[in-house]
């Protein structure tokens, strides 16, 4: 089975802080913090995906674009890729417009809140919880 290949981001604003979404995942059936993703379109590169989707979902910029890896997400099958990035030095440019009808709260958390998330499985969707590992290796 192969599903399309995504670019994730780690928005972290200038105070340090870090952008969450709020949202309903139909996986893990229930409300959980996101952080800005989607799909890589044809023809676009996992980079220009990235800083499309955040900018889409939070209508933030990217002050230093990070790659932390790109991943196969199943080792047996490969299922689909994930491109993982950090974004430091985020601010607000424009108002979001998702466009694709998702619900969705901003949250600006502390990196000790996003820590305390990942174990009490506020994350509840793998990739996410990957990707802040990554990312707080980085901070």
């Amino acid at each position: 089975m192969e599903l399309r290949s995504f670019a994730l981001v780690v928005p972290v604003m200038d105070d340090g802080r870090v952008m969450m979404l709020r949202q309903y995942k139909h996986g893990p059936r229930k409300v959980s913090v996101t952080f800005p993703a989607g799909f890589i379109d044809p023809g676009e590169g996992p980079e220009a995906a990235a800083q499309r989707e955040l900018m889409e979902e939070t209508g933030l910029a990217v002050g230093t674009l990070t790659p932390m890896g790109s991943y196969v997400d199943n080792a047996n099958q490969k299922g689909c890729e994930g491109h993982y990035f950090l974004a430091q030095g985020c601010r607000r440019v424009a108002t979001p417009n998702a466009g694709d009808l998702e619900e969705m709260q901003e949250e600006l958390w502390t990196i000790e809140e996003l820590d305390r998330a990942m174990l009490n499985g506020d994350l509840a969707v793998t990739h996410h919880v990957a990707a802040w590992g990554m990312a707080r290796l980085r901070l």
